[in-house]
């Protein structure tokens, strides 16, 4: 298999961004929709990981068809870091804009939560954790995705 080594001009990180955004605050929805309509809890822990792994699928298949070859390790691996820091800007983002949203109740638990030493650390702690697991499944993803539709275009071409 052919490996590109475009670099990070190929990659759109605004589109991962908009596809991150959208499958956020899709995801809950959908499974809010399908617990009420049914009665059945579908919530899970890992629902907050599926929209990292959608984006970073969505953008290896992307690569792929505008490169032409699946990206190079060291390509994937800089995807990885940059998709990493572009999740935790719209996080941010999402967060004050819940925080603005839901005041009082969000806000009180916050301020209760960064009140002392200790819940700090051990939010600093997790965060750090979920960066990495983040960032893994960043390179994971946008590697299967690019893996993917490299075969496919090698199946078209036959």
């Amino acid at each position: 298999m052919q490996h590109a080594i475009k670099g990070l001009k190929d990659m759109n990180y605004l589109r991962y961004a908009v596809v991150f955004t959208l499958l956020t605050l899709a995801i809950p929805l959908i499974v809010w929709a399908i617990e009420w309509a049914t009665g059945y809890s579908l919530t899970f822990t890992a629902m907050g990981v599926v929209p990292v792994m959608g984006a970073a699928m969505y953008e290896g298949q992307y690569y792929v068809r505008t490169a032409g070859a699946a990206p190079a390790s060291s390509v994937s691996w800089r995807f990885a870091r940059n998709a990493t820091a572009v999740v935790y800007a719209v996080s941010i983002i999402l967060t004050f804009a819940a925080l603005l949203i839901l005041r009082g109740e969000l806000l009180a638990a916050f301020q209760a939560l960064m009140s002392d030493a200790q819940s700090r650390m051990i939010f600093g702690a997790i965060l750090l954790v979920l960066m990495l697991v983040v960032f893994l499944t960043n390179r994971l993803f946008f590697g299967m995705g690019a893996k993917n539709e490299a075969k496919g275009l090698a199946k078209r071409a036959q």
